[in-house]
């Protein structure tokens, strides 16, 4: 046995009051002669020996009463077989993931614990010890420095906890205790786990542990947010476009601002899963960084609602066409599509620059700043070059030669030790149709009709050992032949229509792309420079650029770092906050690093763990849990019904007669097990948990509460009601709310036979449709369960005058986050309303921020239908509280006239 306030122990002397307030009356009786008293000494006798008893219970049950209720308040505790140590040793881990800032209240889920756990480590005693450990996905503090304190000293320590950008792994922090503990020691030691308690957070089996607790936060919290962002491909410099990846089961509004001041905003639809939603950005210039932040409307765990980028366009490769005819870019000869294939290149179908120029004997190429060469009819190189395009195929650079409509076999000559084919003379073409390529790129040509495709004359081509044959003839002919060990193709026909209809066939874009990727490589991709916070920033200049020797380094929170150059690189150890880095250099390069918190840990996904391997305790309530659980049963419920019990026996001794029938009455109503009263006339939200997401909107009934107080005169209870159809408190609601956006599990008969009792003995059943479709999943489980319970009655839509637009706020329509048709149906029994089906969100129009902004927005939009929507959940709380009360006649003339006045 032990006490929480033991030092109430002191009162304990006060029990002897009574005792002592008996001795004090007691007096000495004084002897009188009088005549023979036998008998009367005899009855004295006997009547004294009974009174004296009946004083001695008395003072003994006064005495008790008072011993008893200092014990209560006292705070006596029954320590069980696992209590029984004189000292505590706890572990607390304290859980620092992103995740912990989900608002609760008002107050981040973090906040709320360190502020119980202060709680807790006042009732601690001082020979107590506790182990702090904070940890995320990896673990907070030094190994070497972890060791016992005292509650007091670890209540000193609290203010340096903060919630980080890290994910969460509990079988670190739990590994790191085994580590530190032998075998022998870990039952003796007491370990509370202070966290969401999330799925994600096992990333790892982790052992139960018989005294290891955990906190239960209910249901799943909603949370949407975005899980990355990229450029959308093809890249187009005019019409860049991101994509960003987001998760919002409601819709809401999309933001994407760049450093330059630019913003893109619109509205997206809700769903489920990962959803694509792009978003295009204005104009930039070739060389400009694209980067900024794309943002949803915050909610209650606002860190993930942003996501910061950073890309860097790709360089459009370069490509120098030589011809020798000026023909070449006239049609019907192949210069003319090719030139206009790639002046449209800004569509995205080639990510090409390419330069045309006519060959003469006195040119000047300056291969260097191409990466690639088209060789159109190569007999008129001379030998320096011919010389030179060898040495720029030698630098890895690409090269395409292309016959002329009359090249002879000769012309290819010079260049004959670089190509992958040998040219022979040309040939008659064959029938119609090209055999597609075999290789990646073959996906571009599967829709495509080769069967039209007619190559009416081209050169025999002759493989060598080192070319790959990329097109053939209909008799296997080989059309473009391309080196494996180097960047050179050699095509056996001219794009000109005299050779083919290529030219003006849509399989000219895949032909391109082909050859393009073989001379070119891969089509370059815009760079990312993304991180995630801790991650070290790091930058190198390249030898062809100049290094400056300093740069500055702007972090997301204004500081400013100067950083030096050394060995042409520049290196920050670490980031620590979520944002644009942007590394300025002294010649006004600048680039920026886009930090985000890691998405990859699924650290957004709150939904709890449905079989944690701890003890779980309640989140608003669990410290007295804990110390439950810890310390033992409390006593005080016993004691206090002893002292009821000794009370009642007092007031039996020392009335007389029928007096003591009240007493023993009110003794008689002690004994039942205690039921819990009601909450006398005050309106209790009540809310159903049925389905996996019974709580979309876990504060709305708050804001609810206060409106109708505001308003009207209804009494309200603070505290909502959620319990099930077979909790026998469900026939103490004049309504229920039943929220969700997917379907419940099937009613069983005999919760059937409970909803159809409750909606027949008077209930009133909503039924709010949060996810957004009309004709899904809930709606088809509403419709289902419905005429299980009703067979003969169905769900109507709610027309003009009916009692639920009149109840308080005089209405025309049904309103809510969006807008459907029929957005709001009922079901009607014995004359008034028993079920309201509501698919135009009506909850949502309540839900809030922490600082008072909406969620979600409204669809299609404006203030008006915001509030419209909140006078609506008034008007069918006080149907449901009143009836068809403004139905009555009486309020008719007034009623008219309002709605021919046009109010809303």
């Amino acid at each position: 046995m032990g006490f929480l306030s033991p030092f109430i122990l002191w009162a304990l002397p006060a029990a002897l009051i009574p005792w002592l307030a008996n001795l004090w009356i007691r007096r000495q009786g004084r002897k009188i002669e009088f005549s023979s008293l036998y008998l009367i000494r005899k009855i004295q006798s006997q009547t004294l020996s009974s009174s004296n008893l009946k004083n001695s219970l008395l003072t003994f049950l006064r005495c008790a009463i008072i011993f008893l209720l200092v014990l209560s308040y006292a705070g006596p505790i029954r320590y069980g077989s696992a209590t029984k140590e004189t000292r505590i040793d706890l572990a607390v881990l304290v859980d620092e993931s992103y995740s912990m800032g989900y608002l609760e209240g008002g107050k981040t889920r973090f906040s709320w614990l360190m502020n119980s756990l202060s709680d807790l480590l006042k009732q601690m005693k001082p020979q107590d010890r506790v182990l702090l450990l904070p940890f995320s996905d990896h673990i907070g503090a030094p190994m070497k420095n972890l060791a016992w304190e005292t509650p007091n000293a670890t209540l000193k320590n609290l203010p340096s906890l903060r919630v980080g950008y890290g994910g969460t792994d509990f079988s670190l922090p739990l590994k790191a205790l085994r580590a530190l503990w032998p075998d022998s020691d870990v039952e003796k030691h007491v370990v509370l786990v202070l966290s969401d308690g999330a799925k994600h957070g096992f990333r790892a089996p982790v052992e139960k542990l018989n005294r290891t607790f955990g906190i239960d936060w209910g249901p799943r919290s909603h949370n949407d947010y975005i899980h990355s962002v990229k450029i959308s491909e093809p890249f187009d410099a005019k019409r860049p476009a991101l994509t960003v990846f987001t998760h919002n089961r409601k819709p809401t509004s999309l933001a994407v601002s760049t450093f330059s001041g630019q913003k893109v905003e619109r509205p997206i639809q809700g769903g489920d899963g990962i959803r694509e939603n792009t978003l295009l950005l204005p104009k930039i210039n070739s060389d400009a960084l694209i980067a900024g932040k794309a943002s949803l409307r915050e909610d209650s765990l606002p860190v993930d609602d942003s996501f910061f980028f950073s890309f860097a366009p790709p360089h459009p490769g370069s490509i120098l066409c030589l011809y020798s005819a000026p023909s070449f870019l006239e049609p019907p000869h192949g210069g003319y599509f090719l030139k206009k294939i790639l002046d449209n290149s800004a569509r995205g179908l080639l990510p090409y620059q390419i330069t045309f120029r006519e060959a003469g004997p006195d040119a000047m190429w300056n291969l260097s700043s191409y990466q690639a060469v088209i060789l159109s009819h190569p007999g008129f190189l001379s030998q320096r070059e011919a010389q030179e395009l060898k040495e720029f195929v030698g630098q890895g650079k690409g090269l395409w030669v292309i016959p002329g409509e009359t090249s002879p076999s000769r012309d290819f000559d010079s260049l004959k030790s670089i190509l992958p084919s040998g040219v022979g003379p040309v040939v008659r073409g064959e029938s119609s149709g090209l055999k597609s390529p075999a290789s990646k790129s073959a996906k571009d040509w599967q829709d495509l009709d080769l069967s039209q495709i007619q190559i009416t004359r081209y050169h025999l081509l002759e493989n060598k050992k080192n070319g790959d044959v990329f097109l053939k003839s209909p008799q296997g002919y080989p059309l473009l032949i391309c080196a494996h060990n180097s960047r050179v193709c050699v095509s056996a026909f001219s794009l000109g229509i005299e050779d083919s209809n290529l030219a003006v066939h849509p399989a000219l874009i895949a032909f391109l792309r082909l050859v393009f990727e073989k001379i070119m490589g891969p089509v370059q991709k815009p760079k990312s420079y993304q991180l995630t916070v801790g991650d070290p920033i790091v930058k190198k200049w390249d030898k062809n650029s100049a290094a400056p020797e300093n740069v500055l380094l702007k972090t997301p929170n204004g500081k400013k770092i100067k950083l030096h150059v050394q060995n042409r690189s520049v290196f920050f150890p670490a980031t620590t906050l979520p944002g644009l880095y942007e590394l300025d250099a002294v010649n006004h390069e600048r680039f920026f690093y886009a930090v985000n918190a890691n998405r990859n840990l699924n650290e957004s996904d709150l939904t709890p763990k449905k079989d944690p391997p701890w003890r779980s305790l309640d989140a608003h309530s669990w410290v007295g849990e804990f110390m439950k659980n810890l310390k033992g049963q409390n006593e005080r419920s016993a004691i206090l019904f002893l002292v009821l019990a000794f009370f009642c026996a007092e007031m039996f001794l020392s009335s007389k007669g029928k007096k003591i029938f009240p007493f023993l009455f009110l003794f008689l109503l002690a004994l039942p097990p205690r039921v819990k009263a009601l909450d006398s006339d005050a309106f209790i939200w009540t809310q159903l948990k049925m389905g996996p997401n019974w709580d979309p909107y876990p504060n709305a009934y708050r804001y609810i509460l206060s409106f109708v107080s505001q308003l009207t005169s209804v009494p309200v209870s603070p505290e909502r009601r959620a319990i099930t159809l077979e909790d026998p408190e469900l026939f103490l609601s004049p309504m229920v709310i039943l929220a969700g956006e997917e379907s419940p599990e099937n009613l069983t008969p005999q919760e059937i036979r409970i909803l159809s009792d409750y909606i027949r003995a008077g209930g009133i059943l909503w039924i709010e449709n949060d996810s957004g479709v009309a004709g899904g999943g809930f709606e088809n489980w509403t419709q289902k369960t419905l005429k299980a319970a009703f067979p003969q009655l169905s769900l109507r839509p709610v027309e003009l005058g009916n009692i639920l637009f009149k109840t308080f706020f005089l209405m025309k329509e049904a309103s809510g986050l969006r807008i459907e048709n029929p957005g709001l149906e009922t079901l009607d029994y014995n004359g008034r309303i028993a079920v309201i089906y509501d698919r135009d969100d009506l909850l949502g129009v309540w839900e809030e921020d922490a600082l008072g902004r909406p969620l979600y927005p409204v669809i299609p939009g404006g203030g008006l239908q915001r509030e419209l929507g909140k006078r609506l959940t008034l008007n069918i709380i006080l149907y449901a509280l009143t009836g068809d009360y403004k139905a009555d006649a009486v309020h008719q003339p007034y009623l008219i006239e309002k709605m021919r006045s046009g109010i809303p």
